[in-house]
């Protein structure tokens, strides 16, 4: 850091820390957003960098701990890999399934979400298709 509040970018663009593995992606992405941050200024303070990056200060202070303390590999979501909060359980799943296979076959999404919601049945017509 250059100063108190001041980001140095620069080092978010040059550090190494994407080896090629599976999070390589994720590493140029958090390269890029560096970059992008910086405007090829090289340092911005919080404020600005939360600007560029459509983020709050509060969230750039917290990114720029994880990435002193881990790399760019810290930058990486904490849920990746992990099945999301809202999925939807395999038994209504399949109950779902089974249900639109044998009477709502040529269905489309929504309509086929307007018939299982009259039989109780839940589900977005977003889920459907």
């Amino acid at each position: 850091m250059s100063g108190p509040g001041k980001l140095e970018m620069s080092a978010l663009v040059t550090s190494g820390g994407c080896d090629g593995g599976p999070d390589r992606d994720e590493c140029e992405g958090s390269q890029a957003a560096g970059s992008a941050a910086s405007g090829g200024r090289g340092v911005v303070n919080q404020r600005q960098a939360g600007q560029r990056l459509g983020l709050s200060e509060r969230q750039v202070r917290r990114l720029l701990r994880r990435y002193e303390a881990e790399g760019a590999v810290g930058l990486v979501s904490r849920r990746r890999g992990r099945p999301s909060n809202r999925r939807i359980a395999q038994a209504v799943k399949e109950a779902v399934l089974e249900r639109l296979r044998s009477r709502y076959a040529g269905f489309g999404p929504t309509l086929a979400a307007e018939y299982l919601r009259q039989e109780g049945m839940r589900v977005s017509k977003e889920t459907l298709r």
